[in-house]
């Protein structure tokens, strides 16, 4: 189910990141990235439970939230099978929590012999984070 290029699915904000469990991961380039005007990588997680997956699209969506014009940019890396897998359930959450359309945008970045999927924050008129050749 993996639209190679862009496929823009939406999601509307507000939904507030409490709860959040203590492998929730942010990395330096996300804490100390304040620019306007860059991608900022806000999660990074490999292949997790269901539940923590929606605990991160809940924050992505916060921060999504806080910079009106913003879309989320979702990077997968991965066999196919685990790509779509992860799609899918990042589009049930979606239509779980009754998002809007249009603020979202999943890009397949690459085969890897392990998932890795990254939750970037992109800041209106800001370019699209590039894809890692050398993620595992």
């Amino acid at each position: 189910m993996l639209l190679e290029g862009l496929l823009i699915a939406a999601i509307a904000s507000g939904i507030p990141a409490e709860g959040l469990g203590p492998d929730f991961i942010r990395t330096p380039a996300a804490v100390e990235s304040t620019s306007q005007d860059t991608a900022r990588l806000v999660s990074e997680f490999g292949k997790i439970k269901k539940s923590e997956v929606a605990q991160r699209l809940d924050a992505f969506f916060t921060e999504i939230g806080k910079m009106p014009g913003s879309i989320g940019c979702v990077m997968s890396y991965g066999e196919q099978k685990d790509v779509d897998n992860y799609q899918t359930m990042f589009i049930d959450h979606v239509k779980e929590k009754g998002y809007d359309v249009g603020r979202i945008t999943f890009v397949g970045a690459g085969k890897r012999k392990e998932a890795k999927f990254q939750l970037w924050l992109v800041p209106e008129g800001a370019a699209f984070p590039e894809i890692d050749p050398t993620a595992p």
